[in-house]
């Protein structure tokens, strides 16, 4: 059994719990969506500029890979808005809670932001 820090106490809301290792799991998957989006997008647009598909179906598979990977991490945060913040774990469970869907929701737009571009860009040079 610890000693509790003179002058400090701990609200029954908020105990010294460490916070869960299987939680902190949460914090990967938005930007890892974002890295395979990168490379999806990257690997497309060269395979179809290599053996000479047309920039239709180019534009068409970059949009169907940008489609599916925003998507996928819609749908981890609908997920992590269900899921809610842990109570077991007061101010920390919250605080995790609103830090994995911001980790989530910067993925989206930094997916949004660097690849929607090589929509409208010219296909092959």
């Amino acid at each position: 059994m610890s000693a509790a820090l003179p002058g400090r106490t701990h609200a029954p809301e908020d105990p010294a719990r460490p916070f869960p290792m299987r939680d902190l799991w949460w914090l990967v998957p938005g930007f890892a969506l974002w890295f395979t989006a990168l490379s999806t997008v990257y690997a497309l647009h060269h395979i179809g500029c290599t053996f000479g598909w047309s920039a239709r179906t180019i534009h068409l598979g970059l949009a169907a890979a940008l489609a599916i990977h925003l998507a996928a991490i819609g749908i981890l945060c609908r997920i992590e808005l269900r899921r809610g913040a842990s109570r077991d774990f007061g101010h920390t469970g919250r605080f995790m809670h609103w830090v994995i869907l911001g980790t989530l929701l910067a993925a989206l737009g930094k997916v949004v932001l660097t690849l929607a571009p090589a929509l409208f860009l010219s296909v092959c040079l």
